[in-house]
């Protein structure tokens, strides 16, 4: 259920008009705290993946910015 809710938070934040980028605030902010707990656990490859997913999502939270004013 949480990924369901991640994704459907995504898809608004790209699709809805404009203050709708602040949902995609809300998806980083969620998938870093994730990250915070489960780094003492994580290997080295599953942390830079994470990472790497909250630099795409800041990316796309960028460009929906960008476009929108």
């Amino acid at each position: 259920m949480p990924f369901v809710g991640i994704l459907v938070l995504t898809f608004a934040g790209i699709l809805l008009p404009s203050p709708a980028w602040l949902l995609l605030v809300v998806v980083i902010l969620v998938l870093a705290w994730i990250l915070a707990l489960a780094w003492p656990r994580l290997s080295a490859p599953e942390k830079l993946m994470r990472v790497a997913v909250i630099a795409i999502m800041t990316a796309v939270l960028v460009t929906q910015v960008a476009q929108r004013g």
